[in-house]
């Protein structure tokens, strides 16, 4: 990890780390078990707060650090030839990690167990694309904020508070409610929760920026909180429902956003006629061309383009007028619903039953 002094500062600690990764590569004698014995614990401490056991966060690890030092059975270089100065060594270690963990995971193979030449060569020469990690240096904030290095959590809320504020308040939240949210929110995005689950960032994958992960995960705690005012609100404040009521946040479904976009878009595809949807579904998800739709169905494209054209129309107005009747408070518009659609689930149920329904 950088260390700092009161003179050097993060420069300084930047500046020790080079040196220590150049010192590994030369194979001078103690320093690989400098670095070993500077990271070794932080990194297996976060694979653990990502799922994996002590023993798998081991067996990840034992494989990782043969393929820092020494280089690739196809005479590729090792990984610590890659770094750089641009983030402590233990944060840019920690991507890497997390990538061969996140690997290993989706692929259900045993994690740390695979052949040695096979596991380590793909993990150095493709871990971004191969593990889904399309953004490395969100994750490697989101890892510093996990590992608790210093400044990571105020560069994270300063990049994302006010967005996330305004976000809130765009989707139906009064001011004081959105604050009160982003309260409790923060510390959930880094700290273990009441209840042992592990902090919203451990589930991040880097799969998107991470603004648009936390901002579906902080309109999850919107919808919750509102439905649960509106509890409030229908019955009298005696003493068992009162007690009933006091559940813990972090206790919710992760992703109540997604649930009812999932129930208005049904909503919108009950409204269209089984041939449009037909349609739709070839051209929006095999690809299929508006003129090779207008041949099938001896019609023009005009006519094609039209028939999609309306069955969006009435998709987009049932799915809104849906989302108005379930929650009248929530101001969510048909780009909100895409975006809901697209960007990255932050954990919980729908994230495991997705998974499930994969593997099935």
């Amino acid at each position: 990890m950088a260390t700092s002094s009161p003179k050097g500062g993060k420069e300084d600690g930047l500046e020790h780390d080079l040196n220590l990764a150049g010192r590994c590569l030369r194979g001078e004698k103690g320093a690989a078990e400098t670095l070993r014995e500077q990271c070794h614990l932080k990194l297996a401490g976060l694979l653990v707060m990502r799922g994996a056991s002590a023993l798998e966060a081991e067996g990840v690890l034992d494989e990782f650090w043969q393929d820092t030092f020494k280089p690739g059975v196809q005479g590729e270089p090792p990984l610590l030839a890659k770094y750089s100065r641009a983030s402590s060594l233990l944060s840019w270690l920690s991507v890497f990690v997390t990538s061969r963990f996140l690997d290993l995971k989706q692929s259900g193979k045993p994690r740390g167990a695979g052949a040695p030449g096979e596991e380590v060569s793909a993990g150095r020469q493709q871990p971004v694309v191969k593990c889904g990690i399309h953004f490395p240096e969100e994750m490697c904030l989101a890892n510093r904020c996990l590992l608790g290095e210093e400044g990571a959590v105020e560069a994270l809320r300063e990049r994302c508070h006010e967005k996330l504020l305004r976000k809130l308040i765009s989707r139906g939240a009064q001011l004081a409610v959105a604050e009160e949210i982003l309260a409790d929110f923060w510390p959930d995005t880094f700290l273990p929760k009441r209840n042992d689950a592990p902090p919203l960032l451990a589930k991040y994958k880097g799969e998107s920026p991470l603004l648009p992960y936390l901002t579906r995960a902080a309109t999850n705690r919107l919808i919750d909180y509102m439905r649960r005012q509106e509890l409030w609100a229908d019955r009298p404040p005696d003493e068992a429902w009162c007690q009933a009521l006091q559940v813990d946040v972090s206790a919710a479904p992760e992703d109540s956003l997604l649930e009812l976009v999932r129930q208005a878009l049904e909503k919108g595809f009950e409204v269209c006629a089984p041939q449009d949807l037909v349609r739709l579904r070839l051209v929006h998800g095999h690809g299929v061309t508006q003129r090779q739709i207008a041949a099938i169905w001896h019609c023009s494209e005009f006519v094609v383009c039209r028939r999609l054209g309306a069955a969006m129309a009435n998709i987009r107005k049932a799915a809104l007028a849906h989302i108005r009747q379930a929650d009248p408070w929530l101001e969510l518009t048909w780009e909100d619903i895409l975006e809901t659609c697209s960007s990255p689930n932050p954990g919980g149920a729908t994230d495991q039953a997705a998974a499930q329904e994969e593997k099935a």
